[in-house]
């Protein structure tokens, strides 16, 4: 009996207090198609290739900046890697590695609706000094998941400012 009154009274205060799920942002309907300057589908492991993913079902990626509604340009992209441990023999066994992507996004017109923005994700990477084949494919597959943070990090802030945009025109 004292179970269930908890538990009704839990799901009261959780349904009172406003509590929501954020759910999907709609992608505004003025601009439904995107350009990617310089996405290959060739580069799986891109950051456009990780953006691509994001984008609702309904958004076209277009080949042509003149068909395109939004235009997405990478400004660039750099890599630092950092030692933070190391054998007695002089050797790297942990490093930091950190991305960072800068962006841009503009309209078809040139108007600016995402200023340009530095992306920086960082990951400590931790190997084995002995196989060093497999420091290689594992420092690929970190900057593949920081590519994929970095993606994540870009879209929640160009939804935002889309939906900015969208209120600034309603007003």
């Amino acid at each position: 009996m004292i179970r269930k009154f908890i538990l009704i009274f839990s799901l009261m205060v959780i349904a009172g207090c406003g509590f929501k799920l954020r759910g999907t942002i709609p992608w505004p309907m003025s601009y439904q198609n995107v350009y990617m300057e310089g996405y290959s589908p060739s580069q799986r492991d891109s950051f456009y290739a990780s953006v691509k993913r994001f984008f609702p079902n309904h958004v076209k990626i277009v080949n042509n900046q003149k068909e395109a509604d939004v235009i997405i340009q990478t400004l660039s992209e750099s890599q630092m890697n950092r030692t933070i441990s190391g054998l007695a023999a002089n050797r790297d066994t942990e490093e930091v590695v950190m991305l960072s992507i800068t962006v841009q996004v503009l309209d078809k017109d040139g108007n600016e609706i995402m200023p340009i923005t530095t992306l920086t994700r960082e990951r400590d990477f931790t190997y084995d000094e002995s196989n060093l084949l497999g420091k290689s494919t594992d420092l690929q597959n970190v900057l593949r998941i920081l590519r994929q943070e970095n993606a994540a990090m870009f879209m929640r802030r160009l939804e935002a400012a889309m939906r900015n945009i969208d209120e600034s025109k309603v007003q």
